[in-house]
């Protein structure tokens, strides 16, 4: 038997966001035995509830071409990357791994508004 929480997509979702209130996101305890499907529970009606912390780190994902340049940049954040951010690149090959890359004074091009959606980055031999 094992035990575990769904939380809504749209709810992790806020939560990862830096502005978004962490009591909006819901969760529902299920339990699962074997194969057969989770049974969710019936919410309860004693009006209690409980509150969890999640903390979403800033996380940028770089896409490198073969010869390491920067051709495209993600955030989870809705901004460009900035210094501090958790950095992981995707290589050519398709791996991903941490970086330490320098983020200070890149200067990025589109719009990062939606959450781990590539923008395309210029090319640029001041910093690749």
């Amino acid at each position: 038997m094992c035990f575990g929480a769904i939380v809504g997509s749209a709810g992790l979702a806020a939560a990862g966001r830096q502005e978004a209130r962490v009591d909006t996101v819901r969760s529902t305890i299920v339990r699962h035995e074997d194969n057969r499907r989770p049974s969710i529970p019936p919410t309860p009606r004693t009006g209690t509830s409980q509150t969890i912390a999640v903390t979403v780190p800033n996380i940028a994902v770089l896409r490198l071409d073969h010869r390491g340049r920067i051709v495209a940049a993600a955030t989870n954040t809705g901004r460009a990357p900035l210094p501090g951010d958790l950095v992981y690149v995707v290589a050519a090959d398709g791996s991903y791994r941490p970086t330490d890359v320098d983020l200070t004074g890149r200067p990025w091009t589109g719009d990062f508004s939606r959450s781990m959606r590539f923008q395309r980055q210029r090319m640029s031999a001041h910093h690749d």
